[in-house]
């Protein structure tokens, strides 16, 4: 008869050793930053409360923004209507909070249209270099040559009033910061030693634009993107009217 042995079962381990002294190593950085920039984090944590309240208005809101009472007409700020209501009785922070929702979508993806088009613009213009950097650079000035704000009403009113509209006309107003940044990075990282060493070994024209200039540009693209977020947030009220409009034609 075999015997039976028994078996101890160790119950593994969830965490490793190793992480908990990581998360906090990284605990204590993140209270050294804010011990250090305390008044940039306060901003920082101001702007994530406004865009979560703007993400999240249908669930946060207690009020449908677009109905219609005529009780509390222009009412001053209390505990209903934090920042009172308006003449025709609508909550001011349900407008607020569902304006900031077309606001941010509107903005996000202009600018991330116009400096992506205009990366890739500014890239194989360096490259490319010759008569088709010079004529590009001239079409740009030329565009530059118009208000930002006048240029996208222009186009906003000959592609007509819709959302989709408003993004083109924002990120065509983007487009030339993209490429001209873009471009200068470009034109320095196309007389790099390993860039030549690429093109004697063979690579192709799109590889070496690909692989091996346009990774280089990514730093300055997305510090192009967060500096004009800012400026296409302000741009987009000029036109767009009532909130409710523009996120229904959304």
């Amino acid at each position: 008869m075999a015997h039976q042995r028994e078996v101890q079962l160790k119950p593994l381990p969830l965490i490793g050793p190793g992480v908990i002294p990581q998360v906090q190593r990284q605990g204590r950085g993140l209270i050294a930053f804010v011990r250090r920039f305390p008044i940039d984090c306060v901003g920082a944590f101001i702007l994530v409360l406004v865009a979560l309240l703007a993400i999240a208005a249908p669930l946060v809101s207690l009020y449908d923004p677009t109905h219609v009472q005529l009780r509390e007409r222009k009412a001053l700020p209390f505990w209903k209507h934090p920042l009172g209501t308006d003449y025709e009785d609508r909550d001011i922070l349900t407008w607020l909070m569902y304006g900031g929702r077309v606001s941010l979508a509107v903005s996000i993806l202009a600018v991330v249209l116009g400096t992506t088009v205009g990366a890739f613009w500014g890239v194989t213009s360096a490259y490319i270099g010759g008569r088709y950097d010079m004529l590009s650079q001239r079409l740009l000035e030329i565009g530059m040559a118009f208000p930002p704000l006048i240029l996208a009403m222009v186009l906003v009113v000959g592609m007509g009033a819709s959302l989709w509209a408003v993004v083109i006309a924002i990120g065509v107003t983007r487009l030339p910061f993209g490429v001209r940044v873009v471009r200068a990075v470009a034109l320095s990282v196309k007389e790099l030693p390993y860039v030549d060493a690429a093109t004697a070994l063979g690579a192709s024209h799109l590889r070496i634009i690909l692989q091996h200039i346009t990774p280089q540009c990514v730093a300055s693209y997305l510090v192009l993107i967060t500096t004009q977020l800012g400026v296409a947030i302000v741009i987009v009220p000029n036109w767009e009217g009532q909130t409710p409009r523009l996120e229904a034609a959304a």
